[in-house]
């Protein structure tokens, strides 16, 4: 597999002189060296990925993608673990979208919890541990706030579906910051990825929520990157040409499906590939301003695949992206 890779990324890398900066074929050689030592397909992988980031490059890497065998229930709160000497673990935060919220209107920040199906937190006992593979199955949590204790009963989720409830929290907060700071007049979208979804989110917020607003903040911080930098580009670079007259009345025009007013780009040091693309396009263009810390040149295309162990995803770029003078 070792040299599956090795090869193939000699035989397709966007740039061949990354090679021989990178003296790939001694890589290949030393790393192989070491193959012999390795007996588990985990452990092969982090000795693969040393060899890939040889490269020095965006988008080469391998992963070990063998799912766990054990998850973790989450109940759709922040906890706060701050205060070891209290019994049970805090409620620092209930999420509306979560479990915990949709089975007891009682649950709420502040609220301790003690004990999970009748087992008391403390002596050993870890919260987590105790949700191990609970995940859609129905747990009894046993809360206490200043009336004293109470029982909830519900079904945890992935921690993963936690997760998006925290980050969709997160962007939430974000639109509520900017039209407090604005006094109303900006809108604000936040892209995660260049995918579809969010896509018609921008879309949807765009000629929505945000359509009579003078301005919009697009933010693409952290984004984990794909294929969608053109898509914005049209979106976030129309110039009316056309105005609507109803009733003697005039209104906004053509083109109804881009956005024709000021706009502003946040972005930061963790935009990735098509994230990193992004910036390059809106500084290219002038599509508008670009403000935040500068980003990293990743804006490139992979090639992953999976190796023939099933277990392991391993990739190198095959696509290098130019600017319009050559860079």
């Amino acid at each position: 597999m070792m040299h599956h890779v090795w090869q193939t990324t000699r035989d397709r890398i966007y740039l061949p002189d990354v090679l021989s900066e990178a003296r790939w074929d001694e890589m290949y050689a030393a790393y192989a060296s070491k193959v012999s030592g390795v007996n588990n397909n985990r452990d092969f992988s982090e000795l693969l990925d040393e060899l890939i980031g040889e490269l020095n490059v965006s988008h080469a890497n391998s992963r070990y993608i063998l799912k766990s065998e054990e998850t973790t229930g989450a109940i759709g709160a922040i906890l706060d673990h701050g205060n070891p000497d209290a019994p049970g673990v805090r409620i620092a935060h209930v999420l509306t979208q979560g479990p915990l919220a949709e089975a007891s209107d009682r649950a709420a920040a502040g609220n301790r919890i003690v004990a999970v199906n009748d087992q008391r937190l403390g002596d050993g006992r870890n919260y987590y541990a105790l949700l191990a593979n609970k995940d859609g199955t129905r747990v009894r949590l046993t809360l206490v706030d200043r009336k004293g204790e109470f029982d909830v009963i519900l079904r945890p989720v992935p921690m993963a579906t936690e997760a998006k409830w925290l980050k969709e929290q997160w962007v939430e907060s974000r639109h509520a910051m900017v039209e407090e700071l604005s006094d109303g007049r900006l809108g604000y979208v936040y892209i995660p990825d260049m995918s579809d979804d969010s896509y018609r989110r921008v879309y949807r917020d765009v000629f929505g929520r945000h359509y009579t607003r003078e301005a919009i903040v697009i933010d693409v911080r952290d984004n984990q990157g794909g294929d969608l930098v053109d898509w914005l580009v049209q979106l976030f670079s129309g110039k009316q040409y056309m105005t609507n007259m109803p009733n003697g009345r005039p209104a906004q025009g053509e083109p109804l499906t881009e956005w024709t007013k000021p706009s502003i780009a946040l972005t930061n040091q963790g935009a990735y590939s098509d994230g990193h693309c992004f910036v390059a396009a809106w500084k290219n263009l002038g599509v508008s301003t670009v403000v935040g810390t500068p980003v990293t040149g990743t804006c490139t295309y992979s090639g992953w695949e999976n190796l023939p162990s099933g277990d392991i995803r391993a990739g190198t770029p095959r696509l290098g992206i130019l600017d319009p003078n050559g860079d």
